[in-house]
C-alpha cells in the first residue's frame, strides 16, 4: 500500500494507480470523449457519482431501481409525466403507491367483508341462544306454575256439598 500523503489541500489531486480490463477502459475512454473529460476526469465523476447515491439513499431511506421497460411504455409513462408537470420517476413511483394503495383497500375491504359475515353470524347464534334460554325459561315457569297449582288443589278441600268418593 503507497504512504498517504500527510498534508490534505482542498481541491488537490492525489494520484490513484489501478488496473483495469481492456474492455472496461474502452468504455470509460468512450464515456469520457462523449462527455469532454479527460479519461481521469470521467472516473472521478463516475466515482464521486456513485458515492453520492449511496450517501442520498442513506439520508432518504431510497434505493436505486433500474428496470427495462418496453419503449410504448416509457414514452407513455414520459406522457403522462409531462402531462402532470413531474418526473417520469415521480410518474412511476405515483402509480406504484396508487396501485398499493388499491391492493390494500381491496384488501381492507375483504377483511370487512369478513368480519362482518362473521359478526352477522356471531350475532345469530346470540339470538338463537337466547330464544333458546327464553324457551327454556318459559317452560321452567310453566313447570312452576303447574306444581304450584297440583300442590294448591291437593291441599284444598271439597266444596261445601260435595262428597269425596
Amino acid at each position: 500500500m503507497p504512504p498517504k500523503s500527510k498534508r490534505v489541500l482542498p481541491g488537490k489531486r492525489y494520484p490513484l494507480n489501478m488496473r483495469t480490463t481492456k474492455e472496461l477502459r474502452d468504455k470509460i475512454e468512450w464515456a469520457a470523449t462523449v462527455s469532454g473529460r479527460s479519461l481521469v476526469q470521467e472516473v472521478e465523476s463516475r466515482l464521486e457519482r456513485l458515492f453520492q447515491e449511496e450517501e442520498i439513499e442513506k439520508l432518504t431511506d431510497t434505493v436505486k431501481l433500474q428496470v427495462r421497460l418496453s419503449e410504448r411504455l416509457r414514452g407513455r409513462l414520459e406522457q403522462a409525466a409531462k402531462h402532470k408537470g413531474h418526473s417520469m420517476n415521480t410518474e412511476i413511483w405515483d402509480r406504484l403507491d396508487v396501485s398499493f394503495q388499491r391492493e390494500d383497500q381491496e384488501e381492507m375491504m375483504k377483511k370487512a367483508e369478513r368480519d362482518a359475515v362473521q359478526a352477522q353470524q356471531e350475532v345469530k347464534e346470540m339470538i338463537e341462544k337466547v330464544a333458546r334460554d327464553a324457551v327454556e325459561a318459559q317452560r321452567d315457569l310453566t313447570r312452576k306454575l303447574l306444581a304450584a297449582e297440583l300442590s294448591k288443589s291437593k291441599h284444598e278441600s271439597p266444596p261445601n256439598g260435595e262428597d269425596s268418593k
